[in-house]
């Protein structure tokens, strides 16, 4: 494959990680508009510790092969207190892995902690795979469900190692989460404990390899009070409210850079790469110029001058 092809594809499977791709089918109300947390490259717009979270193929990948000493965190770098975060999440499953929970840290602070850890967190974890629920880190531990004693592992909705789709929602001090259309918890907290703070994708302290991947993560601030997810999956046929197709105008987009990569494949395909290179314009690449015609030279330009001397006088 050629250069301009490839760079093409590459940017077509960014697009298409984020608009073609897993939550393409979510409706969104007209009042909402989407932001993409994740470009599909990158962690741009995110901090977190390098060694445990990378980009690949359109995910976020959070994983460890060492110990973790205290949870480790990658934040975004703006903060939120009113939202919609939708995202999918899978957990690797394997012997070698550990099954502890993953989460999105919400509605606290950050701090440094154990192990010189400068992505930290203490506050609310809305938890996920393997348990779900609230736990208030450093604070009051167990929240949802308050008389839970260990992980809630046996949520019947959980597609273990699999993707899972979740929707969380924050208006005020009520906080809603659904996991794969059912409603996982609905709670109504102390507002004075909620503040605004980045959005955080845990790895948890661990001395067991763990391996988490994320994607979608489309975010909407000061959202409506439904829960798309939800009225999704019991009403499959109905919407009763003003919306439109999320991603829709991005979807015919990655299918206009799709022609125009196959378009840019077929143009300069009998090209080396140093020909491409260093063309001077498209017109040049596309058809190398004609060469020039020859011109008559005339006649005291073709004639061989004699020396001085040797002429008459």
């Amino acid at each position: 494959m050629t250069r301009p092809a490839s760079l093409a594809l590459t940017l077509l499977s960014a697009l298409s990680c984020q608009a073609g791709g897993p939550l393409a089918d979510i409706l969104l109300p007209e009042s909402e508009t989407p932001t993409l947390l994740f470009d599909g490259l990158s962690l741009k717009g995110w901090d977190g510790d390098p060694k445990y979270w990378t980009a690949r193929e359109g995910e976020i990948v959070g994983a460890n092969t060492k110990a973790v000493p205290s949870s480790s965190y990658l934040f975004t770098e703006k903060s939120y207190r009113e939202f919609r975060l939708l995202l999918e999440v899978k957990q690797t499953m394997s012997p070698q892995h550990s099954t502890m929970h993953s989460a999105v840290a919400a509605l606290g602070e950050r701090f440094v902690d154990t192990g010189a850890n400068k992505h930290g967190f203490k506050g609310p974890l809305l938890m996920f795979c393997h348990d779900w629920g609230i736990w208030d880190a450093y604070g009051r531990n167990r929240v949802v469900p308050p008389a839970q004693k260990g992980p809630l592992d046996t949520y019947k909705d959980e597609k273990k190692g699999d993707w899972n789709r979740i929707e969380i929602l924050v208006r005020g001090n009520r906080i809603r989460f659904v996991a794969n259309g059912t409603l996982v918890f609905d709670f109504t907290d102390n507002p004075e404990l909620l503040k605004a703070c980045p959005l955080g994708l845990q790895l948890h302290a661990n001395g067991k390899p763990q391996d988490f991947k994320f994607r979608g993560l489309v975010l909407t601030e000061n959202p409506t009070d439904q829960l798309l997810t939800l009225t999704q999956a019991n009403k499959k046929d109905e919407v009763s409210y003003p919306c439109f197709r999320l991603f829709a105008v991005a979807k015919t987009r990655v299918q206009t850079l799709s022609e125009q990569a196959s378009s840019i494949s077929n143009k300069y395909e009998h090209y080396s790469y140093h020909q491409f290179r260093h063309r001077r314009s498209p017109r040049c690449a596309a058809s190398p110029p004609p060469l020039a015609k020859s011109v008559p030279r005339r006649r005291w330009q073709t004639q061989r001058r004699l020396p001085r001397r040797w002429r008459r006088l």
